[in-house]
């Protein structure tokens, strides 16, 4: 039996008294101001109460090595206004300039939310470096194999084809305490997925720029509203509408390489602004705790709470969302379609200057690949999709998929269990409070709106979903602990969301301190988006619910 049957099996045979699923990214955790009880590594903390003198030795090399004032004089600025430039068109595109990266053995997926005790004396200094900064106090989580042990080894680098992950999760802390035994207590919470480009410190521990990765969905929608963005600039007379009727046909689409390098980072920059407007609803800037009595008063969830008090800020995404476009800077002497060419025949040197500008950013924000691929396939997608008239009918496709793959998930979900017993049969009476539901409240949460046809008789956590609503209008104080989504929340992000979250519960990741074994979780980090994530959701619930039943689909042992 797999360790994740074996534990959902321990908990279903609990009749009467249904438990959450145990999550298994999670070692030992611990409530608010409990100090360092543990660590999400698997280890403890400072097992000497701060008595470890190698330990402390290190630790204060580090701090008088990395935090020392330097008597040499500082230059004066040269460029600078050039560098703000940078810096701010960095941030524009979602590229995180020089961020702290922690490189554990274990991964964090976006909207879970960990309890963690730091005590090793490099991420003592990375995280106590970070603290001592104004906020939002964010880094990046990525998986290295062997952890801090693996730091500064050969075969361990930031590049292509080593042992090491590029793409990652950007986090954010939102809770800290300082420890008597120099050791560090943080809930942190996984906000969105990036990817590594370049590093730009090895030890003694890593940082590096960081680009935001959004889901190829994002990306393919933000490839849209940038093609009618460029239809507007360009001055169509009637730009290309949803009419099945309509049979005004395009331009055809330019494709010079400079046109390329704009539309690449028009998509980008949108798709980022959508994400980074969103963070303010997606999670609390306090811990979201469980129901008391779930498992004891002033627990950690293992997943971010909606922030319903942040609920303006859908609308404000979306709107920041297509205001960039305008923020953006188009290309000098270049207009969308391409410069006329010179009397020789070259392109003006207007437009290569230009160009080698545009091509030297985007080299830049490329570094390894996989961000300038899943940008050009979303561009591609839009130009494509403008070309023949079929923007409209492959948006409506894309999200008819997606909410299909999504109440596949839920129904799915419902009847592993139910199957292993965790959610009572018909005719029995439902859990009536947060306190005694079977799954976190902040997965509960992400309830869709019914599927064409509606959800099946047998579908139990719909009548929960329902009951909970129920309980909210009625203002009922338990309900603090089940914020449901926003109906003005995307669709596309609802089931992003759950991709991400439904794992905390399914998941069988296994951590330790420094292991060398990898996780299961980066592979769906590494996944295309959230269709793809989804089917493997539907593959592990399926899998869980195989061998749990022996084999059987229905429930019914095979003998």
């Amino acid at each position: 039996m797999s360790p994740t049957v074996a534990v959902l099996a321990c908990a279903s045979a609990l009749i009467g008294a249904p438990r959450m699923i145990t999550n298994r990214l999670l070692a030992p955790r611990m409530g608010i101001g409990d100090g360092a009880a543990g660590t999400a590594a698997g280890g403890g903390g400072d097992i000497y109460g701060g008595g470890d003198s190698e330990r402390n030795a290190q630790l204060a090399a580090l701090l008088k090595m990395f935090t020392a004032k330097s008597d040499a004089p500082i230059p004066e600025s040269e460029g600078s206004e050039q560098a703000t430039k940078e810096v701010d068109e960095a941030k524009r595109l979602g590229l995180r300039l020089d961020m702290p990266l922690c490189r554990y053995s274990w991964c964090i997926l976006p909207g879970q939310q960990i309890a963690m005790s730091v005590w090793q004396p490099q991420y003592t200094l990375m995280f106590s470096t970070l603290l001592g900064q104004p906020g939002p106090h964010e880094y990046f989580h990525v998986l290295l194999p062997g952890g801090a042990e693996s730091l500064g080894r050969e075969g361990y680098e930031l590049e292509p084809g080593s042992k090491s992950s590029l793409v990652g999760t950007l986090m954010r802390i939102a809770y800290a305490k300082r420890n008597e035994d120099s050791t560090l207590t943080l809930v942190v919470q996984g906000l969105a997925r990036g990817v590594v480009l370049r590093p730009t410190q090895v030890l003694p521990y890593s940082r590096g720029d960081v680009q935001l990765l959004p889901d190829s969905e994002a990306m393919r929608s933000a490839a849209r509203v940038s093609q009618r963005f460029l239809e507007a600039q360009a001055g169509w007379e009637q730009p290309q509408t949803c009419d099945p009727e309509d049979t005004v046909r395009p331009r055809p689409t330019p494709k010079s390489a400079l046109d390329a390098a704009y539309r690449r980072r028009l998509c980008i920059a949108t798709a980022v602004r959508e994400a980074e407007g969103l963070f303010a609803y997606e999670s609390t800037e306090t811990p979201a705790l469980d129901p008391p009595g779930r498992r004891g008063s002033g627990q950690i969830a293992q997943l971010t709470q909606f922030n319903a008090s942040a609920a303006g800020a859908i609308a404000a995404a979306a709107a920041a969302s297509a205001a960039v476009l305008a923020e953006m800077p188009m290309p000098q002497n270049a207009p969308i379609g391409g410069a006329a060419a010179d009397e020789a025949g070259s392109a003006p040197k207007e437009e290569v200057t230009a160009l080698k500008e545009e091509e030297a950013f985007a080299s830049r924000l490329t570094y390894r690949g996989r961000v300038l691929a899943d940008l050009d396939a979303a561009v591609a997608s839009a130009e494509a999709e403008t070309r023949l008239n079929l923007r409209c009918a492959a948006e409506a496709e894309e999200l008819r998929t997606i909410r299909e793959l999504e109440a596949t998930t839920w129904i799915e979900f419902d009847d592993l269990l139910q199957s292993l017993r965790m959610l009572p049969p018909g005719g029995s009476p439902l859990p009536s409070r947060s306190t005694s539901l079977p799954i976190p409240t902040q997965l509960l949460a992400l309830w869709p709106p019914p599927p064409e046809g509606g959800w099946p008789a047998t579908c139990r956590l719909a009548e929960i979903a329902a009951g909970l609503q129920q309980a909210i209008d009625k203002a009922d104080s338990e309900t603090r602990f089940f914020v449901p989504v926003a109906m003005s929340y995307p669709a596309r992000k609802r089931a992003e969301r759950l991709s991400w979250m439904i794992w905390s519960t399914i998941g069988d990741q296994k951590v330790g301190v420094n292991a060398y074994t990898g996780s299961p979780f980066q592979a769906l980090l590494e996944a295309e988006g959230t269709a793809e994530r989804l089917r493997m959701v539907l593959e592990k619930l399926r899998a869980i619910k195989d061998e749990a039943t022996g084999g059987t689909r229905d429930g019914s042992r095979d003998t």
